[in-house]
């Protein structure tokens, strides 16, 4: 059964689920509060951002902010972040937002690296796309990744541990 809980600092107005689900809760338009026009409960629908990771938009006082959905996941059922930690991906997979693949821990422990089932590149294999002289389409030809992610390792947006 899905477990409900507020979204820190949204009390009242959002609450997340160990599931991954945000949604808003039932309250009175502040435009129509005179008319007593109430919201019904509803499951908002995230969008993924330019990492993969998903994230909602909420609306406090008027104001507007994105939330990454596995921060407020965590924030709801584990607390706080530790300093120096992120949410991190048990299983490399960013849209899998649900509590029991989400864990605090420091950035070097990478949530999507070697370890993911869903990984095509081996840590010695990014050493050799780094090393090599060769083009990108080449590279990404032989290891069956994109000239993209190969210009990503090679200039260190991704598998920045090695």
């Amino acid at each position: 059964m899905e477990v409900w809980r507020d979204v820190p600092g949204y009390v009242g107005q959002y609450q997340v689920s160990d599931d991954g689900n945000i949604r808003s809760v039932a309250g009175l338009l502040q435009s129509a509060t005179d008319r007593g026009v109430r919201i019904p409960k509803r499951v908002l629908r995230p969008a993924a951002n330019n990492k993969g990771r998903l994230q909602v938009t909420l609306c406090k006082n008027g104001q507007r902010q994105s939330h990454l959905v596995h921060r407020l996941v965590l924030l709801a059922f584990s607390g706080e972040c530790p300093d120096g930690y992120d949410g991190l991906f048990k299983d490399g997979n960013p849209k899998n937002c649900r509590i029991d693949n989400l864990r605090w821990g420091i950035r070097s422990d990478r949530d999507a690296g070697e370890t993911s089932p869903r990984a095509k590149l081996s840590e010695q294999d990014v050493r050799d796309i780094r090393t090599s002289a060769e083009s990108g389409r080449t590279l990404a030809a032989r290891y069956g990744v994109s000239q993209v992610s190969i210009h990503h390792i090679k200039t260190r947006v991704t598998w920045k541990h090695i």
